[in-house]
Order: C-alpha cells, then sequence, then structure tokens
C-alpha cells in the first residue's frame, strides 16, 4: 500500500470502509517532526491520497456508514481532543473540500455513523423521581431524523445509552457517566443514517433494557 517509509515514519491505526473492504484510512505519523497525515486508500486499484494535514494530533479515523466522510480527533490549542469530520469524493479517498468541527471533547471515534451523537443530557424536573429504573419509548416514534429518549433512576449509579442497528453492531454511545438520581433525556441525531429498525440499550446499575425504535426518510 505503501512503500518504505524512511526512519521515523509509522503507518498506523488503520480502520476499513464500512460498505466494501475495498478502502482504507490511516494515520501516517512523522514522530521526527511530531506531525501527522490522514491518507485514504484504494487497495483494489492501489492508489491512496492525503486526506488532511493533522497536525501534532493522532487522528484515529474512521469511515461514516455509507462511507461518505471521515471522522477524525484533534487537539486543539487549548489541548482539548475534538472530533472533525470530512467529506469525500465519490472515489471515497479524496476529500471534498476542508474539515469540520464535528463534537467538541470528543476524542477516539469507534462509531459506524456520522451524525449519530446526542445535542445534550438534560435532566428533567418537572416529574417526580420514580422509585424504579424506567427507560421509556423514543418521541416521537417512527422519526427523521431526531428523537428523544428519556429515562429515570432512582439512585446515583454510572449510566450507559447506547444506539444498535437491526444487526445488534453499535452505532454509537449517548451517555456514558456517572449520573445523580432523577429523570433525564437526551437527543439523538440520525440524519446520516438509513431508514431502518434500531435499538436503544440502557444500562444502569443492574438494571438493563432494550427498546425498539423505527427511523423513516
Amino acid at each position: 500500500m505503501f512503500p518504505p517509509q524512511e526512519d521515523g515514519v509509522s503507518i498506523g491505526n488503520p480502520s476499513f470502509s464500512q460498505t466494501n473492504g475495498n478502502f482504507i484510512v490511516v494515520d501516517r505519523i512523522d514522530f521526527n517532526s511530531s506531525s501527522d497525515e490522514i491518507w485514504a486508500i484504494n487497495l483494489f486499484e492501489g492508489n491512496s491520497s492525503l486526506v488532511e494535514s493533522n497536525g501534532s494530533s493522532v487522528g484515529f479515523p474512521k469511515y461514516s456508514t455509507d462511507d461518505s466522510r471521515l471522522v477524525f480527533q484533534k487537539v486543539d490549542d487549548q489541548g482539548v481532543t475534538n472530533l472533525r469530520q470530512i467529506l469525500l469524493n465519490n472515489d471515497k479517498i479524496t476529500p471534498a473540500g476542508a474539515s469540520q468541527a464535528y463534537v467538541s471533547g470528543g476524542q477516539l471515534p469507534s462509531w459506524y455513523a456520522i451524525g449519530n451523537r446526542p445535542t445534550s443530557v438534560e435532566e428533567n424536573d418537572s416529574e417526580p423521581i420514580s422509585n424504579n429504573f424506567i427507560l421509556s419509548q423514543n418521541y416521537p416514534n417512527p422519526f427523521n431524523p431526531t428523537t428523544k429518549i428519556e429515562f429515570s433512576i432512582p439512585k446515583a449509579t454510572f449510566v450507559k445509552l447506547k444506539i444498535y442497528d437491526a444487526l445488534g453492531r453499535e452505532i454509537t454511545t449517548l451517555v456514558n457517566e456517572n449520573l445523580s438520581n432523577g429523570n433525564y433525556k437526551v437527543n439523538f441525531d440520525a440524519t446520516d443514517l438509513s431508514s431502518g429498525i434500531y435499538f436503544y440499550r440502557l444500562d444502569a446499575g443492574k438494571f438493563s433494557q432494550n427498546r425498539k425504535m423505527l427511523l423513516l426518510k
């Protein structure tokens, strides 16, 4: 894929495309200059393309579900790690423009779809706190492209809320943190997902529950 590199240069963090095995994206890390470049490769045709120079950050780039975009991490001037996304041309390896900010404070992307992230985790004080763990049905449902997921936890605990596709593949993590007892509401944006059935799963202490939702575009 790449010719032999000079001393101090490493090709790493490979990630295959989602629609087929022809494309791969990697970090080209130059330890001599403490710099990183993101490269995409067409394994079938044997050609490659520089997607973006990533400064001193290591990107860990990933393809989106339809391979139309890449997401990668980059450390800003304040030392905060953020996620950026970049649109690709139809050849799946050349950039269609410069990257844009995607998620502030995000890092180490490991996901299947661009655009799937919560805008916030809101505490809902308008309802009394239940004595039981509750995972409510999302609303609206069916939805396009956003929906809300509400849950209640009767005591402080570590909470995970994840989205899965119909084959059980993890799409994204909406919540992954310690929360105090209360009622919570999370926005889910499925802008770049295809129509179909998806599942969301809440794990809170020993409590675990799945629910089904339908995306219609």
